[in-house]
């Protein structure tokens, strides 16, 4: 699947990223979830989409901008048309994430989000695979609970969508792409 080489080049820059990373104040978050039953525009015409699943990574720092994590987030997501079995929308989203922690006790936290980047859109059929790049942007709203100074669990919801439709050439065709998710994960510090 096309889109399967850019989550690799994500996934292979966060690490990067990371690993030059030797000085307190950056972590390292991996999460799953849930995508929200949908609708999505396909050639014009709107289709009910199912549940879906979602994978995710981050990597965040607070020490560039004060009261503020600073981040690259790269997840990838995939639902079915309702009533198609075999057609999937699949996505990939790289964005450069800023977040604002708020405190809400000892060691929780409350935070809000906002990202920008690009999102690799591909529709999934029997023996088509035609994927396009969209600019996009994400919000996010979470709770943190800290356990020590550097481990964390999380719970979001995040919206992300396609800040225009997509543009599947081998179909000839427009695609929209606009999710809302349910994420849980864990955070480390290094």
């Amino acid at each position: 699947m096309t889109g399967k080489m850019p989550l690799s080049l994500a996934l292979v820059a966060l690490t990067a990223l990371g690993g030059t990373a030797s000085a307190e104040g950056w972590s390292f978050e991996v999460y799953g979830g849930l995508t929200a039953e949908r609708t999505e525009t396909w050639a014009g015409t709107r289709y009910d989409m199912d549940q879906g699943n979602l994978l995710g990574v981050g990597v965040y720092s607070d020490r560039f901008l004060p009261g503020y994590a600073v981040g690259l987030d790269a997840m990838g997501t995939r639902a079915l048309y309702t009533g198609f079995p075999g057609e999937y929308i699949e996505s990939l989203s790289v964005m450069a994430v800023l977040r604002r922690d708020f405190p809400l006790g000892q060691a929780l936290e409350g935070y809000v989000a906002g990202g920008l980047g690009a999102i690799w859109n591909t529709y999934e059929d029997a023996g088509i695979d035609d994927t396009s790049v969209v600019p996009g942007a994400q919000i996010a709203l979470g709770l943190r609970q800290n356990f020590g100074a550097s481990s964390a669990i999380f719970a979001e919801i995040k919206h992300q969508a396609g800040l225009r439709d997509a543009y599947l050439e081998d179909n000839d065709l427009d695609q929209s792409y606009a999710s809302t998710s349910l994420i849980l994960g864990y955070s480390f510090g290094f």
